[in-house]
């Protein structure tokens, strides 16, 4: 017996309902809440996969331009230089393709743990 079943046990025991319309009600009342958390659901669930669509294409992004500068770091014929210095930071080498590669893993980590996972409040 699920919670809503109970409900309405309890209520038909009960001694105070005036008439079978609040019976009624309480019925109507709880299909209109299923149908409802259903709804909810169903929305979550296409607006949850085009966010993850989303999220895999700006990480295919970070990929792919990590890529790109690893390869050009190892076509470069300069040393890796990092310039620190009061207008901001300078890094250029193929340590910004790692970078970028990192941020990416960690941005897709962080919504698969966190965002992702549907959760039930029932």
């Amino acid at each position: 017996m699920n919670k809503y079943e109970q409900i309405e046990e309890t209520i038909k025991k009960n001694k105070n309902l005036k008439d079978l319309t609040d019976l009624d009600k309480l019925e109507q009342f709880i299909s209109w809440r299923s149908d409802y958390i259903q709804n909810v659901f169903d929305a979550q669930y296409y607006q949850s996969w085009i966010i993850f669509i989303i999220i895999i294409l700006i990480t295919t992004i970070g990929i792919i331009i990590s890529f790109l500068e690893f390869r050009k770091g190892i076509n470069a014929t300069e040393p890796t230089k990092i310039k620190v210095s009061k207008d901001g930071v300078e890094i250029s080498s193929s340590i910004i393709g790692i970078l970028v590669l990192i941020i990416s893993f960690i941005f897709l980590y962080v919504y698969l743990i966190y965002v992702y996972p549907i959760k039930t409040s029932l």
